[in-house]
């Protein structure tokens, strides 16, 4: 099977189509808008933390403990915009700063058992709100929908 997109734009250095990775990369941002508009907004029932906060939890649930900078570059914050945000977290118990095991200079930043609360409280609340966005849908939408992130969810664990 010829996809449409094939040979418009040539390849890139791993083979593929630099026109249907545009066109890729253009559909999954146009995703984002989506579920931070309607999905994760702070007036559907999860209070007292910003979004990025949540977001800090769950990459240091995923990673481990991490340094403020790397951070803040997975996930394109500022420095001192992250500094800020950790701090928050302290105080409220959400997050810890700890020396690196290797090397002592370092700090790292890791999840706190109340954190790792906060993070799936949270979930079940974004699950919710998910549901009830998806509810509206016609069952065949919900079907195609469903078998189309399955495989999204299979070919983005391979990277």
């Amino acid at each position: 099977m010829t996809s449409a997109f094939q040979g418009t734009t040539g390849q890139d250095a791993k083979g593929a189509d630099k026109f249907l990775l545009d066109a890729l990369a253009d559909n999954l941002l146009a995703l984002l808008p989506i579920f931070h508009g309607r999905i994760f907004r702070p007036d559907h029932g999860i209070s007292g933390m910003q979004l990025a906060g949540y977001r800090v939890l769950g990459t240091l649930m995923k990673c481990g403990p991490l340094p403020s900078s790397e951070l803040a570059r997975r996930l394109y914050i500022s420095r001192p915009y992250i500094t800020r945000l950790v701090d928050s977290l302290i105080k409220d118990n959400l997050v810890d700063r700890m020396p690196d095991e290797k090397d002592r200079r370092v700090i790292r930043i890791g999840i706190t058992s109340d954190g790792v609360r906060k993070l799936k409280e949270a979930r079940v609340i974004f699950h919710d709100e998910v549901v009830d966005y998806l509810a509206g849908l016609d069952d065949e939408d919900l079907v195609i929908l469903n078998e189309c992130f399955e495989r999204v969810n299979k070919i983005l664990a391979k990277q």
